[in-house]
């Protein structure tokens, strides 16, 4: 559900209307308990939010079988309209929606590879 849709359940507005406060914080969290799947980036994998944790048995032990709720997502509409979206290419990323930008996993990324101080030192020149 997009925040336009649960906003307006919930108080009658649209996000972009609620004050930069608790409400809209509200909005994102219960589209956060909405949500059907979630994704492990690290091992790139998808899961059912309601996911019975428990692997199946199988023929080939190096791949499990999913559990029925995750295989369920394997099979939505949804999911497959979404992975059928194309990557962005990297120019355009500069118009990824801000909510999607997470300053901290942004830092964390960047001390990783060796940028953060190359970062800093940019910020702090421009000033």
């Amino acid at each position: 559900m997009i925040p336009f849709t649960t906003a307006k359940t919930l108080f009658k507005k649209c996000f972009s209307k609620l004050k930069m406060d608790k409400n809209q914080q509200r909005v994102e969290d219960q589209q956060m308990h909405e949500w059907k799947w979630r994704n492990d980036h690290a091992n790139m994998h998808v899961f059912s939010a309601s996911c019975q944790h428990q692997v199946l048995d199988c023929p080939h032990p190096l791949q499990p079988l999913p559990c029925l709720e995750c295989k369920s997502i394997l099979q939505s509409k949804a999911f497959k309209n979404i992975i059928q979206k194309p990557i962005p290419q990297t120019g355009n990323y500069v118009f990824v929606n801000h909510c999607f930008r997470h300053p901290l996993l942004g830092e964390l990324y960047a001390s990783t590879i060796g940028l953060k101080d190359l970062i800093e030192d940019k910020v702090c020149n421009i000033n």
